[in-house]
């Protein structure tokens, strides 16, 4: 659902796909001119990106692998509602750098 969004990253730099399964809104990024980092917990998604340009990472979205400040912008489709909200959310921020952007999509039943 996110890839309808992405525009709303702003220029592009460095984007974490958070959660990436299929890559189709990585796939989407990297084609705008972002540099990707594709991470999944699961290998299915993952194996399938083999073939694209992009960076792919296979860790806890808890625990991510990366240096603080480290991208302008983290995408999520529905991997927050799968985490430890309060774990991911600090995760999250050690890794944005200031002032840039978190896109998150999520299915909230009502």
């Amino acid at each position: 659902m996110p890839s309808a969004r992405l525009k709303e990253l702003g220029e592009p730099g460095r984007v974490l796909d958070v959660g990436c399964s299929s890559g189709r809104n990585s796939i989407k990024l990297l084609s705008a001119g972002w540099e990707v980092v594709a991470l999944d917990i699961g290998i299915g998604g993952i194996r399938d990106l083999g073939g694209a340009l992009l960076h792919v990472v296979r860790a806890d979205a808890n625990a991510m692998p990366f240096r603080a400040g480290s991208f302008d912008a983290v995408l999520d489709s529905f991997t927050y509602t799968f985490l430890n909200s309060e774990k991911y959310a600090a995760e999250v921020a050690r890794l944005l750098r200031e002032g840039r952007y978190y896109l998150c999509s999520m299915m909230i039943r009502t």
